[in-house]
């Protein structure tokens, strides 16, 4: 470089990285800026925050949700509406001041709390500060089909659909109801009672839609299906009543014809009384057999007169009663229908188990002698054993409380299927004498699937795991076998303080071993029935309170611990 070249110019030391520090901070302001817009929608998005309703029961009391779904009632007597969506149904209590309608899509928030109830956990979710913004407007959820003898809890809350004979309508008070004919009465209610056609429902087979609710007995700790909705419009008559009631040859074929289940429909029978049962039960018989009338005139006939009964047939495990019955005094002579003599009389329970359940509902006369094994008096029936065989005998939700344990009593009945294997039914119990408890069968664990031993009197040992929790008038605790773990149920609820000392000790059970089973009749278990824990002997005292355990990490529970430890737990 010549010394009179002048230097090549430079730009001053320090500005060349402003450039590019200004390009990535507005990259990084657009992107913060993009990611605040993304959050406020998000959070502002009703579908990014709603809860399934089926997902409620495993949140914690006391967090705040956010529910989405249509609204399928709204009851303002009772200032409550019902909300479902794709997963579940639940009742929530009306804001104040809400003009909320069904069909309704609505969002709801709160926070959840619980009643504390036991009894019925599906009413147990309520929601405090509770807020409500209709949506807008879309369709009913499509009402879930379900037959009457399937409308249990499960479905509590949703809307459903299904299908009966009415037996009873009353449109005196300001809600209409109807009652349908089932082993359980299903309760149908409105809250607009016009356009009602009630004089041509009674009889008639319909086709009901409505949410479905259980609403607790004032008499008693039992819940009954509520079916409600708002007007008529929801009520399709499928078959009209008929114009003549049809009339059954006797008891005896009232029972033991099945088309008289099948239609479910009004029927007649003339009958002798036999005894009053309660308040509004009447037991009468003819053929040879007998049958409960549940009537409000149980009072007005003495025993041996010959009455008409009219009413309609429901059957629940075995038996077969006539309920919401009219009585008629009748002058004509009895025709004593006799029993089936194509059938044989079985004398046995041995005899009796010899029958598959198919063959059990054909109704084969039955007349045995046998021992009470287990009965509980809320019950609708009670077990007995006859030489080395059990059964379970239905009396058709009559009283058993002149019944005991180890009496001897003879059955008089007709066998029919029991779910898992067949019962006696329509039976009456004359009672004989006292008896000992039966003796023991010696267990076989690969003979008890085949369903050698159900309902008859066993021995197991094992070692008692828990007591359950009171629940109604039932004592149950689990007792781990050789049959595995069992569930044992005792009459004497009194007998709970003695047995909660001995958890964990090691005991010999003896009582009615009955099967835990599937509607497709297929065995999943066992329990044990005992009539009080004078039936359990202690082998082996718990060797340490559960305050006595040491803690160990949940990492640690399958490892080898290095210490002496004789405590199950």
């Amino acid at each position: 470089m010549s010394p009179f070249d002048e230097p090549p110019s430079r730009a001053p030391r320090g500005r060349g990285w402003l450039v590019p520090a200004f390009l990535v901070g507005c990259v990084l302001f657009a992107c913060l800026l993009a990611w605040g817009l993304i959050a406020r929608l998000d959070a502002s998005s009703p579908s990014r925050e709603a809860v399934p309703i089926n997902d409620l029961n495993q949140l914690t009391s006391g967090s705040t949700v956010s529910l989405e779904g249509v609204v399928t009632f709204v009851n303002l007597d009772a200032r409550k509406f019902f909300l479902q969506d794709g997963t579940a149904a639940l009742a929530l209590p009306l804001p104040a001041h809400s003009t909320v309608r069904v069909g309704d899509r609505v969002r709801v928030r709160g926070d959840i709390t619980r009643s504390g109830r036991i009894v019925r956990a599906s009413n147990d979710i309520l929601l405090d500060n509770m807020s409500l913004k209709v949506l807008g407007r879309a369709s009913l959820p499509k009402a879930e089909d379900v037959a009457l003898r399937d409308l249990t809890d499960l479905f509590e809350h949703h809307l459903v659909q299904t299908t009966g004979i009415v037996r009873f309508v009353d449109t005196t008070g300001a809600q209409p109801m109807l009652e349908l004919s089932a082993n359980r009465p299903v309760i149908v209610k409105m809250l607009n009672p016009e356009k009602l056609p009630h004089e041509k429902l009674l009889d008639a087979r319909i086709r009901v839609r409505g949410v479905l609710t259980y609403e607790a007995e004032p008499t008693s700790s039992s819940y009954t299906p509520h079916l409600w909705m708002t007007d008529a419009s929801s009520i399709e008559v499928i078959e009209d009543a008929r114009t003549a009631i049809p009339q059954a040859a006797s008891v005896r074929a009232l029972v033991t014809d099945p088309k008289w289940m099948a239609s479910g429909r009004r029927v007649r029978v003339r009958a002798r009384v036999v005894a009053q049962e309660g308040e509004r039960a009447l037991l009468v018989e003819s053929g040879g057999l007998s049958i409960i009338l549940e009537t409000r005139q149980a009072s007005e006939f003495a025993k041996g007169e010959i009455v008409e009964a009219t009413g309609w047939p429901v059957r629940g495990v075995g038996v077969i009663r006539l309920t919401r019955v009219t009585l008629e005094p009748s002058l004509e002579p009895l025709d004593e229908g006799a029993a089936d003599e194509s059938l044989p009389l079985l004398t046995s329970i041995a005899d009796i188990r010899k029958l598959r359940n198919l063959e059990a509902e054909q109704a084969f006369p039955v007349d045995i002698v046998a021992t009470i094994t287990f009965k509980q008096d809320y019950a609708d029936g009670f077990f007995v054993q006859d030489g080395d065989t059990g059964m379970y005998v239905d009396y058709g939700g009559r009283s058993i409380s002149h019944l005991h344990v180890r009496q001897r009593v003879r059955i008089v009945g007709i066998t029919r299927s029991g779910g898992y294997a067949p019962i006696i039914a329509q039976a009456q119990a004359t009672v004989l004498g006292e008896a000992d408890w039966p003796k023991p069968l010696p267990l076989d664990t690969e003979l008890a699937p085949t369903g050698l031993y159900d309902c008859t009197w066993m021995e197991l040992t094992g070692r008692i795991r828990r007591v359950r929790p009171e629940f109604n008038n039932d004592l149950v605790f689990d007792v781990a076998t050789e049959l595995g773990l069992i569930a044992v149920r005792v009459a004497r609820i009194s007998d709970r303080e003695a047995l909660t000392r001995l958890v964990d000790a090691r005991v010999r059970v003896r009582g009615v071993l009955v099967s835990v089973f599937t509607r497709k009749q297929e065995l999943r278990g066992y329990q044990l029935l005992l009539h009080s824990i004078d039936q359990l002997e202690v082998i082996q005292m718990p060797a340490a309170s559960a305050g006595e355990i040491r803690p160990r990490p949940i990492g640690q529970i399958m490892q080898f611990s290095g210490e002496e430890s004789r405590s199950p737990r």
